[in-house]
């Protein structure tokens, strides 16, 4: 069976039949485009037939396929984190301007959803705080953007932490340090100058998501009590508690902005 047949056949839209199909070669999409008349064998056209059964039932390709692009790199993926998504990548793109001393200002990133900014002091950062690292995608991908100062993942959940191990693992990031604990304590007592970068639960309970999100997500990752903030109020709170945090630059739904603690 040639690839051209495949796609003439999916019940998939094109793209992601395409990447199903790179994905269980072990090649590109470019190779799968420029290679229609590729021959697939018995095994692979199984296993590829199991892989669009699940995206029909709405699990998200990422999860598919274990991996997901952030920040032009791929990285892996599970149901024990969150997919990353456009809206965080511009949560690293304002730390690594905080970091450089620039302005940086509180802004929509995405329908709905902010990059809340606040810097508290300007002495030099020496530590970075990313409460929430999942996958660890926004800590990797600031030391692989240049930022040469510690990092440190934290997250609660253990399956979450292992994934982020992967994923440093794959990339070799000697300053990321991650570790398995509750970030509001983190914040709380870090002892050198530090800025806070988080990515929380900020969804209200009881929102209705999309099947793909609420089906597949960890919920620990989306859900946050009734208004969103039972994650993001004492994680701020301990951040303007204590005087070695330099600022915090956090991810969360625009409307929620008035209703943060003073």
């Amino acid at each position: 069976m040639t690839i051209q047949h495949l796609i003439d056949t999916s019940c998939l839209d094109r793209l992601d039949t395409e990447l199903l199909i790179a994905h269980v070669l072990g090649q590109t999409r470019s190779f799968v485009i420029a290679h229609p008349e590729a021959v697939i064998d018995e095994p692979q056209s199984s296993m590829l037939a199991l892989l669009i059964k699940r995206r029909e039932n709405g699990e998200p390709l990422s999860l598919i396929t274990g991996t997901k692009e952030f920040f032009g790199r791929e990285f892996l993926v599970t149901r024990d984190t969150l997919i990353p998504r456009p809206a965080t990548e511009a949560i690293v793109e304002k730390v690594l301007q905080f970091l450089r001393n620039e302005e940086v200002k509180t802004e929509e990133v995405d329908s709905g959803i902010s990059a809340y900014v606040c810097r508290y002091h300007n002495v030099p950062v020496q530590a970075v705080l990313d409460v929430g690292t999942g996958s660890g995608c926004i800590a990797l991908t600031l030391a692989l953007e240049g930022v040469r100062l510690p990092i440190i993942g934290v997250d609660t959940s253990h399956a979450a932490i292992k994934v982020a191990e992967k994923n440093r693992a794959k990339f070799i990031v000697p300053n990321v340090q991650l570790t398995q604990e509750d970030g509001a304590n983190v914040v709380r007592n870090f002892h050198r100058p530090f800025l806070l970068v988080s990515n929380p639960p900020y969804i209200p309970t009881g929102t209705i998501l999309e099947k793909t999100v609420h089906d597949f997500e960890p919920h620990r990752a989306l859900f946050a009590g009734k208004d969103g903030l039972d994650v993001i109020t004492p994680l701020l709170m301990a951040a303007r508690h204590n005087p070695n945090c330099c600022g915090v630059i956090m991810e969360l739904k625009t409307e929620q902005i008035g209703k943060l603690p003073e």
